[in-house]
């Protein structure tokens, strides 16, 4: 007999565009991943507290409620406040950037988005919350903490967002620590 399987890592992908939502949940779902979409804010919120997601991927322009009032609303709940957010949005300008991070977001991705990004976030949460049992490990709390530091110095010198493909604090404090 097999191993007991061991529960799914649960992605909720927040965007208004179909297209997007579908791309996402065809690269990452499967294989222990388990992806659930919805197209607004409103719908978000609900569906974090009946799907208990490990990572919620976020677009930040969405009919109704943005996703940076969503972000901050989740962040804001001490039931949520430990569920890594990453935010995507096509307008990664720096006062956009600035506002996500403010709110909580663990990352701005710039659309249109490299695929192996996703899935090397997707497969680093996955291995902290496996070793962690729902922790983040030292290495990615270590790297949060870098990339807070420098959050604002960051900002400030990525000068042309639109050549960013992939706008992460991770990758700043990977560079700090000497990864």
């Amino acid at each position: 007999m097999g191993k007991a399987s061991a529960a799914p890592f649960r992605v909720l992908v927040v965007d208004d565009e179909a297209v997007i939502r579908e791309l996402v949940r065809g690269m990452l779902d499967g294989d222990g991943v388990e992806v659930h979409c919805v197209h607004d804010g409103e719908t978000a919120l609900r569906a974090v507290r009946e799907f208990s997601p490990d990572l919620v991927l976020l677009d930040l322009v969405l009919p109704g409620m943005d996703g940076v009032t969503v972000c901050r609303l989740l962040k804001g709940d001490p039931s949520f406040t430990r569920v890594p957010i990453h935010a995507l949005t096509a307008r990664a300008k720096p006062a956009v950037c600035e506002a996500a991070c403010r709110a909580g977001a663990e990352s701005v991705i710039a659309k249109p988005f490299k695929g192996e990004a996703l899935l090397d976030l997707v497969s680093a949460l996955r291995g902290a919350a496996r070793r962690g049992s729902g922790r983040l490990s030292g290495r990615v709390e270590r790297r949060r903490g870098v990339a807070r530091r420098f959050r604002g110095r960051l900002i400030r010198r990525c000068d042309d967002w639109r050549r960013c493909e992939w706008f992460s604090l991770f990758h700043l404090a990977d560079a700090k620590l000497g990864r």
